[in-house]
C-alpha cells in the first residue's frame, strides 16, 4: 500500500511540475510575442499585449492538455478550451481581488502581494483544470 501511495504522490508531483513548467513556457511566449510585435514590427503596445496574451493562453492550454494532463485527443477540445479560458479569466479576477485585499486592507507591498495572489490562483486553477477541464476518464 505504501508503494501505491508513493506512486500516486510522485505522479501528482510530476504533473504539478509539468503544470508550472508549462506556465513558465507560456509566459516566455507572451513576452517574446509582445517584444517581437512591439519592438520589431512596431505594432502598438496595447494590440501587441492583447495578441501576446491570446498566444500565451493558447500555448498554455495546448501544453496543459497534451503534456500536463496527457489528453492528446481532440474530441472535446472546444469544450475544454472554453472551460480553460473561463477558469483563467476567473483567475484574473481573483488575482485582482486578492491584490486589492492584501494591499488596501493589510497594507502589504504590491510585490509580495502579487506572489501570494499568483500562488493562490495557480494552485486553484490547477485543481479546477484537473477536476473540470481535463477530466480523467480511466
Amino acid at each position: 500500500n505504501t508503494d501505491i501511495l508513493f506512486k500516486i504522490d510522485m505522479e501528482r508531483t510530476n504533473q504539478m511540475f509539468r503544470y508550472i513548467t508549462s506556465g513558465g513556457i507560456s509566459v516566455f511566449v507572451l513576452i517574446a510575442t509582445l517584444t517581437t510585435l512591439h519592438e520589431l514590427l512596431h505594432v502598438p503596445v496595447e494590440l501587441s499585449s492583447a495578441t501576446a496574451y491570446v498566444a500565451s493562453t493558447i500555448c498554455a492550454f495546448l501544453l496543459q492538455k497534451n503534456w500536463t494532463w496527457n489528453r492528446t485527443h481532440a474530441t472535446n477540445i472546444r469544450r475544454e478550451f472554453f472551460l480553460y479560458s473561463t477558469i483563467a479569466l476567473c483567475g484574473i479576477l481573483i488575482n485582482a481581488g486578492v491584490m486589492h485585499g492584501l494591499i488596501a486592507v493589510y497594507k502589504m507591498w504590491y510585490i509580495p502581494a502579487q506572489f501570494i495572489a499568483i500562488a493562490i490562483v495557480v494552485t486553484g486553477n490547477f485543481f479546477l483544470y484537473d477536476r473540470f477541464v481535463f477530466i480523467q476518464k480511466d
